[in-house]
């Protein structure tokens, strides 16, 4: 059921972002602008009006795997379906959307070498209702 949830959710985004002219690839960096229809907008740069109590996730990590991917990690957070993973250029910059994840780890690709990268998580319950975002971490390419 998880699954399914998250394969129709994934599908509405790719509907929606399609009505707009531009595509929208789920793993491989998604506009924020794509998911502001599910999870709410309050134009602040951190998401939306949809938000729950549910817990924030934490236990960040990034690290580098090579000159243009880093990958992110985080604890499991409970009751969560998905979690929506955020990138900024910097630690006080407005995070854009950059992908979503079923795991608790994400792969972010197609970055710029030697460039460091800031990340916020927010987690997605089961009633598509997202968590504040997490505290950020940031890494830095090769």
């Amino acid at each position: 059921m998880k699954k399914l949830l998250f394969v129709l959710t994934t599908a509405v985004l790719l509907i929606l972002t399609a009505c707009n002219g531009s595509f929208v690839d789920p793993g491989m960096g998604a506009g924020r602008e794509a998911a502001a229809g599910l999870f709410g907008d309050d134009d602040s740069g951190h998401g939306g009006g949809n938000k729950t109590n549910s817990s924030v996730p934490t236990g960040l990590t990034a690290a580098a795997q090579s000159s243009s991917s880093i990958r992110i990690s985080w604890n499991s957070v409970s009751g969560a379906v998905s979690y929506i993973v955020y990138r900024s250029s910097s630690v006080s910059g407005k995070y854009d959307l950059v992908g979503f994840a079923v795991s608790t780890s994400y792969t972010d690709m197609g970055l710029s070498s030697g460039t460091t990268y800031y990340y916020k998580v927010s987690a997605v319950d089961n009633s598509n209702k997202e968590s504040a975002m997490s505290s950020s971490v940031s890494a830095k390419t090769y």
